[in-house]
Protein backbone atom coordinates (compact mmCIF):
# COMPACT_ATOMS: atom_id res chain seq x y z
CA UNK A 1 0.00 0.00 0.00
CA UNK A 2 2.76 2.60 0.99
CA UNK A 3 4.38 1.87 -2.70
CA UNK A 4 1.23 2.33 -4.72
CA UNK A 5 0.55 5.71 -2.20
CA UNK A 6 3.97 6.92 -3.47
CA UNK A 7 3.54 6.19 -6.79
CA UNK A 8 0.29 7.79 -7.13
CA UNK A 9 1.80 11.15 -5.37
CA UNK A 10 5.04 11.03 -7.69
CA UNK A 11 2.51 11.50 -10.49
CA UNK A 12 0.00 13.28 -8.89
CA UNK A 13 2.56 16.30 -7.72
CA UNK A 14 4.90 18.41 -9.57
CA UNK A 15 8.51 18.74 -8.75
CA UNK A 16 7.98 21.89 -6.92
CA UNK A 17 4.89 20.41 -4.82
CA UNK A 18 7.12 17.05 -3.98
CA UNK A 19 10.12 19.59 -3.16
CA UNK A 20 8.15 21.75 -0.60
CA UNK A 21 7.58 18.06 1.59
CA UNK A 22 10.61 16.94 1.72
CA UNK A 23 11.00 18.50 5.17
CA UNK A 24 7.87 16.27 6.08
CA UNK A 25 8.77 13.17 4.55
CA UNK A 26 12.77 13.40 5.78
CA UNK A 27 11.62 11.90 9.28
CA UNK A 28 8.77 9.41 8.14
CA UNK A 29 9.24 5.85 9.68
CA UNK A 30 7.74 2.44 9.19
CA UNK A 31 5.82 1.77 5.69
CA UNK A 32 5.91 5.36 5.10
CA UNK A 33 9.67 5.58 4.79
CA UNK A 34 9.37 4.08 1.65
CA UNK A 35 9.27 7.41 -0.02
CA UNK A 36 13.19 7.72 0.88
CA UNK A 37 13.82 5.35 -2.39
CA UNK A 38 11.34 7.57 -4.61
CA UNK A 39 13.73 8.66 -7.59
CA UNK A 40 12.13 11.89 -7.74
CA UNK A 41 12.68 12.62 -4.15
CA UNK A 42 16.79 12.08 -4.59
CA UNK A 43 16.84 14.35 -7.57
CA UNK A 44 15.09 17.29 -5.75
CA UNK A 45 17.92 16.71 -2.67
CA UNK A 46 20.39 17.37 -5.67
CA UNK A 47 19.03 20.16 -7.25
CA UNK A 48 16.19 22.67 -7.92
CA UNK A 49 12.78 21.49 -9.13
CA UNK A 50 11.28 22.71 -12.30
CA UNK A 51 8.66 25.19 -11.70
CA UNK A 52 5.47 23.41 -13.58
CA UNK A 53 2.26 23.88 -12.74
CA UNK A 54 -0.39 21.50 -13.37
CA UNK A 55 -3.74 21.68 -15.14
CA UNK A 56 -6.30 19.19 -15.42
CA UNK A 57 -8.01 19.63 -18.51
CA UNK A 58 -9.52 16.21 -18.21
CA UNK A 59 -9.01 12.97 -15.70
CA UNK A 60 -6.52 11.48 -17.97
CA UNK A 61 -5.48 14.71 -20.02
CA UNK A 62 -2.65 16.86 -18.19
CA UNK A 63 -1.22 19.68 -18.67
CA UNK A 64 1.85 21.13 -17.48
CA UNK A 65 2.05 24.66 -18.01
CA UNK A 66 6.53 26.19 -17.62
CA UNK A 67 7.67 29.60 -17.54
CA UNK A 68 7.59 32.10 -20.49
CA UNK A 69 5.79 32.57 -23.85
CA UNK A 70 4.41 30.00 -25.56
CA UNK A 71 5.89 31.43 -28.84
CA UNK A 72 9.10 30.48 -26.64
CA UNK A 73 8.96 27.12 -26.23
CA UNK A 74 8.28 23.67 -27.46
CA UNK A 75 5.24 22.03 -26.48
CA UNK A 76 5.78 17.77 -25.99
CA UNK A 77 2.89 16.07 -26.13
CA UNK A 78 3.40 12.80 -24.52
CA UNK A 79 1.14 9.64 -24.87
CA UNK A 80 2.16 7.03 -21.98
CA UNK A 81 1.73 3.21 -22.42
CA UNK A 82 0.14 0.90 -20.01
CA UNK A 83 1.67 1.95 -16.89
CA UNK A 84 0.48 5.38 -17.21
CA UNK A 85 3.70 6.56 -17.29
CA UNK A 86 6.51 8.22 -19.54
CA UNK A 87 8.51 4.87 -18.22
CA UNK A 88 8.93 6.61 -14.83
CA UNK A 89 7.02 8.54 -13.02
CA UNK A 90 5.56 12.16 -14.03
CA UNK A 91 7.23 13.57 -11.66
CA UNK A 92 10.70 12.50 -12.38
CA UNK A 93 10.03 12.90 -16.53
CA UNK A 94 8.79 16.83 -15.41
CA UNK A 95 12.04 17.51 -13.85
CA UNK A 96 14.22 16.22 -16.51
CA UNK A 97 12.59 18.76 -18.80
CA UNK A 98 13.74 22.42 -18.23
CA UNK A 99 10.67 24.44 -17.30
CA UNK A 100 12.02 27.48 -19.24
CA UNK A 101 11.95 25.63 -22.73
CA UNK A 102 8.64 23.66 -22.56
CA UNK A 103 5.23 22.79 -22.01
CA UNK A 104 4.07 19.47 -21.36
CA UNK A 105 1.23 17.22 -21.67
CA UNK A 106 1.20 13.95 -20.70
CA UNK A 107 -1.72 11.37 -21.74
CA UNK A 108 -3.38 8.22 -20.47
CA UNK A 109 -5.41 5.36 -22.55
CA UNK A 110 -7.11 3.69 -19.83
CA UNK A 111 -8.44 1.15 -22.11
CA UNK A 112 -4.80 0.35 -22.92
CA UNK A 113 -6.40 0.22 -26.84
CA UNK A 114 -3.52 2.10 -27.97
CA UNK A 115 -5.57 5.34 -28.06
CA UNK A 116 -7.37 3.77 -31.15
CA UNK A 117 -10.58 5.00 -29.04
CA UNK A 118 -9.14 8.24 -27.95
CA UNK A 119 -9.41 8.92 -24.51
CA UNK A 120 -12.73 8.20 -22.73
CA UNK A 121 -14.31 10.99 -21.86
CA UNK A 122 -12.20 13.35 -23.90
CA UNK A 123 -12.33 12.10 -27.32
CA UNK A 124 -13.70 9.12 -29.19
CA UNK A 125 -10.81 8.11 -31.74
CA UNK A 126 -7.48 9.12 -32.39
CA UNK A 127 -8.16 11.64 -35.12
CA UNK A 128 -10.10 13.67 -32.69
CA UNK A 129 -8.20 13.38 -29.93
CA UNK A 130 -5.48 14.88 -32.47
CA UNK A 131 -8.06 17.58 -33.12
CA UNK A 132 -8.92 18.08 -29.83
CA UNK A 133 -5.66 18.23 -28.12
CA UNK A 134 -4.59 20.84 -31.31
CA UNK A 135 -7.43 23.41 -30.22
CA UNK A 136 -7.10 22.64 -26.27
CA UNK A 137 -3.40 23.22 -26.34
CA UNK A 138 -3.56 25.59 -29.28
CA UNK A 139 -0.49 23.71 -31.11
CA UNK A 140 -0.25 26.84 -33.25
CA UNK A 141 1.16 29.16 -31.03
CA UNK A 142 4.47 27.29 -29.85
CA UNK A 143 7.83 27.67 -31.06
CA UNK A 144 7.29 24.14 -31.81
CA UNK A 145 5.44 20.78 -31.49
CA UNK A 146 6.87 17.60 -30.19
CA UNK A 147 4.98 14.03 -29.95
CA UNK A 148 6.54 11.90 -27.85
CA UNK A 149 5.21 8.30 -26.59
CA UNK A 150 6.38 5.32 -24.72
CA UNK A 151 5.78 1.78 -25.26
CA UNK A 152 2.31 1.30 -26.52
CA UNK A 153 1.97 5.01 -26.27
CA UNK A 154 4.65 5.17 -28.99
CA UNK A 155 3.47 4.39 -31.99
CA UNK A 156 0.11 6.86 -31.59
CA UNK A 157 2.66 9.74 -30.58
CA UNK A 158 3.96 9.13 -34.46
CA UNK A 159 0.42 8.87 -35.26
CA UNK A 160 -0.73 12.26 -33.88
CA UNK A 161 2.62 14.18 -34.58
CA UNK A 162 1.88 13.00 -38.57
CA UNK A 163 -1.69 14.29 -38.58
CA UNK A 164 -0.64 17.18 -36.53
CA UNK A 165 2.34 18.15 -38.20
CA UNK A 166 4.93 17.98 -35.53
CA UNK A 167 8.57 19.52 -35.96
CA UNK A 168 9.57 15.92 -34.18
CA UNK A 169 7.52 12.42 -33.29
CA UNK A 170 8.97 10.22 -31.37
CA UNK A 171 8.45 6.47 -30.28
CA UNK A 172 10.26 4.78 -27.23
CA UNK A 173 9.93 1.07 -27.69
CA UNK A 174 6.88 1.68 -29.60
CA UNK A 175 4.54 -1.78 -30.23
CA UNK A 176 2.14 -1.75 -32.94
CA UNK A 177 -1.61 -3.27 -32.26
CA UNK A 178 -2.95 -7.15 -32.67
CA UNK A 179 -6.31 -5.84 -33.76
CA UNK A 180 -7.16 -9.79 -34.21
CA UNK A 181 -7.82 -9.28 -30.58
CA UNK A 182 -10.68 -6.77 -31.30
CA UNK A 183 -12.04 -8.82 -33.67
CA UNK A 184 -12.62 -11.97 -31.91
CA UNK A 185 -14.46 -9.56 -29.16
CA UNK A 186 -16.60 -8.00 -32.08
CA UNK A 187 -14.88 -4.62 -32.13
CA UNK A 188 -14.80 -2.28 -34.79
CA UNK A 189 -11.02 -0.95 -35.33
CA UNK A 190 -9.69 1.77 -37.74
CA UNK A 191 -8.15 -0.03 -40.91
CA UNK A 192 -6.33 3.55 -41.95
CA UNK A 193 -3.21 3.98 -40.78
CA UNK A 194 -1.02 7.22 -41.18
CA UNK A 195 2.40 4.54 -40.11
CA UNK A 196 1.92 3.85 -44.30
CA UNK A 197 4.04 5.24 -47.24
CA UNK A 198 1.44 7.66 -47.97
CA UNK A 199 2.50 9.76 -44.84
CA UNK A 200 6.57 8.98 -46.19
CA UNK A 201 8.50 12.16 -46.58
CA UNK A 202 6.15 14.46 -45.13
CA UNK A 203 7.63 17.83 -42.96
CA UNK A 204 8.88 16.90 -39.58
CA UNK A 205 11.79 14.46 -38.65
CA UNK A 206 10.14 10.81 -36.63
CA UNK A 207 12.34 8.77 -34.81
CA UNK A 208 11.82 4.80 -33.60
CA UNK A 209 14.59 4.60 -30.75
CA UNK A 210 14.42 1.07 -28.90
CA UNK A 211 16.85 -0.75 -26.93
CA UNK A 212 18.88 -4.34 -27.88
CA UNK A 213 16.09 -6.56 -27.53
CA UNK A 214 14.45 -8.23 -30.27
CA UNK A 215 10.60 -7.40 -29.43
CA UNK A 216 11.36 -3.66 -29.84
CA UNK A 217 13.50 -3.99 -32.89
CA UNK A 218 11.13 -5.38 -35.26
CA UNK A 219 8.33 -2.94 -33.98
CA UNK A 220 10.70 -0.23 -35.15
CA UNK A 221 11.65 -2.18 -38.61
CA UNK A 222 8.16 -2.23 -39.50
CA UNK A 223 7.51 1.88 -38.50
CA UNK A 224 10.94 2.70 -40.15
CA UNK A 225 10.18 0.82 -43.68
CA UNK A 226 6.70 2.23 -43.67
CA UNK A 227 7.48 6.00 -43.08
CA UNK A 228 11.58 6.01 -44.48
CA UNK A 229 11.59 7.42 -40.65
CA UNK A 230 15.09 7.38 -38.35
CA UNK A 231 15.71 4.30 -36.30
CA UNK A 232 17.92 4.71 -33.50
CA UNK A 233 19.25 1.42 -31.24
CA UNK A 234 20.09 2.28 -27.70
CA UNK A 235 22.75 -0.49 -27.84
CA UNK A 236 23.51 0.04 -23.70
CA UNK A 237 20.77 -1.77 -22.67
CA UNK A 238 18.49 -4.73 -23.66
CA UNK A 239 15.43 -3.42 -21.83
CA UNK A 240 12.57 -2.09 -22.58
CA UNK A 241 12.14 0.56 -20.73
CA UNK A 242 15.65 2.22 -22.49
CA UNK A 243 14.49 5.81 -19.79
CA UNK A 244 15.31 3.88 -16.74
CA UNK A 245 18.51 1.87 -17.60
CA UNK A 246 19.34 5.31 -19.07
CA UNK A 247 18.20 7.09 -15.85
CA UNK A 248 20.45 4.48 -13.83
CA UNK A 249 23.48 5.16 -15.69
CA UNK A 250 23.04 8.86 -15.29
CA UNK A 251 22.65 9.50 -18.88
CA UNK A 252 19.22 10.66 -18.94
CA UNK A 253 19.62 14.34 -19.15
CA UNK A 254 21.62 13.69 -22.39
CA UNK A 255 19.04 11.48 -23.88
CA UNK A 256 16.43 13.87 -23.10
CA UNK A 257 18.50 16.59 -24.42
CA UNK A 258 18.99 14.88 -27.92
CA UNK A 259 15.60 13.58 -28.50
CA UNK A 260 13.80 16.85 -26.85
CA UNK A 261 16.50 19.28 -28.66
CA UNK A 262 18.03 21.08 -25.60
CA UNK A 263 21.78 21.63 -24.16
CA UNK A 264 24.96 20.93 -25.19
CA UNK A 265 23.77 17.53 -26.07
CA UNK A 266 24.36 16.03 -29.96
CA UNK A 267 20.81 15.75 -31.51
CA UNK A 268 19.72 12.55 -33.15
Amino acid sequence: MARKTTFELEDQLTPRQLAALLPALHDLTGHAAAWRGSYILKELHRQPAQTYERHDLAPDVVFYRGDGQREQKTLIVTFCGRAQRPNMSWSLYLQYLPSELFDVAILCDRSNNHYYDGIAGYASSMLSLQRRLAEDLQFSSYRRLICYGTSSGGLPAIRAGLLGGAHRSIALGGVFAWPIYRLQRGQNFQTFDPICGCYAGRPGQVLLIHGSNERDRIGARQAEKALGAKRIRVTATTDHNVSHQLYLAGKLLDFHGRMFEFGNARYF
